[in-house]
Formats: structure tokens, sequence, C-alpha cells
């Protein structure tokens, strides 16, 4: 195989995995409105502020619990360039190793 059939099989790898990676941050985006995902009972989940609200009284608002920390993080973390970046950097290593192991076994 070429460069360019090299190159176009990291271009894929890198595509199929942004594609994982977008649907994962819709997935991990849609489950803070989850009925009780991240508001206690009683009370119901605001997107434009990322708070909670008293279902029965909308001035009074709560602080969104501990799974809604952690998926805000977790969007924030994908939406790192650096992220990014390292992603790209570990699938071009793998690839290459794979290649190089698949070379030696071819090999010996």
């Amino acid at each position: 195989m070429g460069v360019s059939g090299k190159l176009t099989n990291e271009v894929k790898g890198v595509a199929v995995l942004t594609i994982i990676i977008v649907v994962m941050s819709i997935v991990l985006g849609k489950f803070k409105t989850v009925t009780g995902a991240v508001c206690a009972n009683g009370y119901t989940y605001n997107g434009s502020a990322d708070n909670c609200y008293l279902t029965t009284n909308a001035s009074q608002t709560a602080a969104i619990n501990n799974v809604g920390d952690s998926v805000n993080s977790s969007i924030t973390a994908l939406q790192e360039p650096v992220t990014w970046i390292a992603i790209i950097i570990i699938i071009i290593v793998v690839a290459w190793l794979m290649s190089y192991l698949k070379g030696k076994k071819s090999g010996m």
C-alpha cells in the first residue's frame, strides 16, 4: 500500500472518530434534559441557565447535581483542541504500530 493509501486510511479513521465524538457529545448533552438526571425530585432542568428550578415555583433555583457537573466536564473536555490533537496523535501512532507489527509478522 502506498503513502496515499495509508494517508487515506488515516483520514478515514479520524473522520470516523470525529463522528463518534460528536454523537457522544450530543448524547451527553441530551442526557441532561432527562427528568431526574441532573435535578432533584420536584425540580426541572433549565438548559439556558444550566440550573434547576422548582417545578411549582420557577423563581426558586438550585444547582445541578454531580451527574450534571460530570456531563458538563465531559462535554467541555471533548470541545478542547488539545483533546482532538491528542486523539489524532494516538490514532497515528497506533496505526503506525499496527502496520509495523503486521510487517514484522509477515516477515517471520
